[in-house]
């Protein structure tokens, strides 16, 4: 992967902490690891696909990143979860670059990736410093959409446990 041309929803501090990020981690983690996590969904594509990929892709790149970056929030590992927003929006940044265009999906996608990356940032200032937390508004984030999807990351923590828990049992 080339270094990522940047759109101007993202702040000078937003580049520099997404790519020092992409650095630490690199192509080959976020490619593999990322693609690990189970993105299993409805295609929503339509007769004007820009990527013609997309009928045999899920782009698990990013989905996974995202899958994980809750995950992470959720059990609150904050600075984690911050690098796998940060990663998430940069790789759909990539994306949106070597196709030459994107829809507003994508694009909102990847702008609430920044925002959850600032916000989750924050979080772990906040906890490492011992003050009271962040408010997902001053990040410009609903609060009830930050606690659904946590939610749902939490649900998606029990049933791996569950499993871990069955699989454990001697017969």
């Amino acid at each position: 992967m080339s270094e990522p041309v940047l759109d101007p929803i993202w702040s000078s501090n937003d580049r520099a902490r997404a790519l020092e990020i992409y650095s630490k981690f690199g192509h080959v983690y976020v490619n593999f690891w990322a693609a690990s996590a189970d993105t299993t969904r409805a295609w929503k594509g339509g007769k004007d696909v820009l990527d013609t990929r997309i009928p045999i892709k899920n782009n698990a790149e990013y989905h996974g990143l995202e899958i994980y970056a809750w995950q992470y929030f959720h059990s609150t590992m904050y600075e984690e979860a911050s690098e796998h927003f940060y990663l998430a929006a940069l790789w759909r940044r990539e994306d949106s670059e070597m196709i030459g265009s994107t829809d507003d999906g994508h694009r909102h996608a990847e702008d609430f990736c920044l925002r959850m990356g600032r916000f989750s940032h924050a979080l772990h200032l906040d906890q490492r410093a011992g003050r009271p937390f962040s408010a997902a508004e001053d990040f410009g984030l609903s609060d009830d959409l930050v606690t659904n999807r946590e939610s749902k990351a939490g649900s998606q923590i029990e049933v791996f446990l569950d499993a871990q828990r069955r699989d454990s049992v001697p017969e």
